[in-house]
């Protein structure tokens, strides 16, 4: 189905669904937001109040059975085992899994690793149930999604709650039972006839989750040797160290994991301003439907033929290059506090939602990311059954630019049968070093009459002169 906004879906104004404090989804797609537990839980939302409460009195319950387990594999740490194991909550749209709009779940295998670690905390005797979520921070395999996906599980009967008084309010009229624990609760009908959960955006946020560095600096002060250990754990790492190298260092003992446990629970979580929005993780598909609409354009499958797609394709792709060089949309790939790019991700979702309309009218079929292969591929165009044309968008900043074009799409295509693709290169301000090898890349494939995706770049360059640049650093 084509791209919404939740509000156009349900048929009720965005002003209506912002009083009520929800999140005004594109519905069929993963948003990327994550329930940030910190937020959660000091919410002041009358369906969550009991939020806190349920959290701890559910790991509570894996405490006691981990405490009382004999050993490894018993009944006791089975059951222990299967509480920390989640399946991925139906109709959040929140996580990683694109055209999925639900997320992973937490498996056996990250279960079991979040519960042997628990038991080595629990016999420092540390018992605090918020331990389970600070191990999930600390956990390699475990992103926001899985972070999310935990605490929407847990508290699944409150969002569907609010999704139901929410939608009474509104009077949305096309609902769905969904029956949990002896209890029903009124959905919207979401596509392909599944329930909507609606979700209050004042707990949700786009950036990573993690425990903040004053957190980890005061639980480390208890001991020089700790301190100066966390110290040069970030000062050696490349980027940041590995998070069980952290999580080894600061959990065990028994002091120092209080601690951090207690400044954990007292810290501020990362509140996003959705209504400035300016990472764009909403905002990009606005700033599509302006574009298209304010700079119109017909298009015509001139033959069934996989030319006649590709051909069709190209169009579109050169005129969202248009919309960018010579139409503004450049600006759209900054953000306005430092001038910086955005996240690639914002200008596939921009390419998405501009081919998406762009594509209505033709009957051309768009999924993103598709995972039958090696390697995710943004875009998928296809027509029916039949020829596919594969669009990867990439920034010029991106360091594996060159990896995307020489493997990535390579390994796509040999698993998907698809015999052609285009890579879109947006050309945006910083280090773009790739780019010329990238080209030279194109042309020596070309020559040698080699198979290789149709090269696309776009010039989102800062527009500004470079005297007006001048003008504004000297003031």
């Amino acid at each position: 189905m084509a791209l919404q906004r939740l509000s156009d879906f349900l048929n009720v104004r965005d002003n209506d669904l912002a009083a009520h404090g929800v999140l005004n989804a594109i519905i069929s797609i993963d948003n990327k937001l994550f329930i940030e537990p910190r937020l959660l839980l000091k919410t002041k939302q009358p369906f969550f109040l009991d939020a806190a409460a349920k959290i701890d009195a559910y790991f509570q319950r894996v405490i006691v059975l981990i405490n009382a387990s004999q050993k490894s594999g018993d009944m006791l740490w089975k059951a222990a085992h299967g509480l920390l194991q989640f399946e991925e909550p139906q109709g959040f749209a929140l996580g990683y899994g694109v055209n999925r709009p639900n997320g992973r779940g937490v498996g056996p295998s990250l279960a079991k690793d979040l519960l042997e670690r628990a038991q080595t905390i629990l016999k420092l005797g540390v018992e605090d149930p918020l331990m389970f979520e600070v191990l999930e921070i600390f956990g390699e395999g475990f992103g926001p999604d899985l972070i999310s996906d935990t605490q929407a599980s847990i508290l699944e009967e409150n969002f569907l709650a609010y999704s139901q008084d929410v939608s009474d309010k509104l009077n949305v009229g096309n609902r769905i039972n969904r029956v949990i624990s002896n209890r029903s609760y009124r959905l919207p009908a979401g596509p392909e006839g599944r329930g909507l959960v609606l979700v209050p955006e004042e707990f949700l946020t786009p950036l990573p989750i993690e425990v903040p560095w004053e957190s980890m600096e005061y639980a480390a002060a208890l001991d020089a040797s700790v301190r100066k250990q966390l110290s040069e754990l970030f000062a050696l790492a490349a980027k940041k160290p590995k998070k069980s190298e952290v999580a080894s260092l600061l959990l065990s003992r028994k002091d120092i994991a209080e601690r951090l446990l207690k400044s954990f629970r007292e810290s501020v979580g990362s509140k996003y301003d959705f209504e400035g929005d300016p990472l764009g993780v909403l905002k990009w598909f606005q700033i599509a439907v302006d574009s298209v609409t304010g700079n119109p354009a017909t298009f015509a499958l001139t033959s069934l033929s996989p030319d006649g797609l590709v051909k069709l394709i190209a169009e579109i792709i050169s005129k969202f290059k248009q919309n960018i060089e010579e139409n503004g949309l450049w600006k759209e790939f900054y953000r306005e506090t430092d001038r910086r790019p955005k996240h690639e991700r914002f200008g596939q979702l921009l390419f998405y939602a501009v081919a998406d309309a762009y594509c209505d009218a033709n009957n051309l079929d768009i999924s993103r990311e598709s995972n039958g292969g090696n390697g995710p591929v943004d875009f998928k165009l296809s027509r029916g059954a039949g020829f596919k044309y594969l669009v990867e968008l990439k920034l010029s900043s991106n360091p594996k630019l060159l990896d995307g074009y020489t493997e990535q799409l390579d390994a796509y295509e040999a698993s998907e049968r698809t015999r052609l693709s285009a890579y879109v290169v947006v050309k945006v301000n910083g280090k773009g070093t790739q780019l010329d090898d990238l080209r030279d890349l194109n042309r020596k494939f070309r020559d040698e009459k080699r198979k290789c995706p149709d090269l696309f770049v776009i010039d989102a360059t800062d527009k500004l002169s470079a005297s007006k640049r001048t003008r504004k650093k000297d003031k």
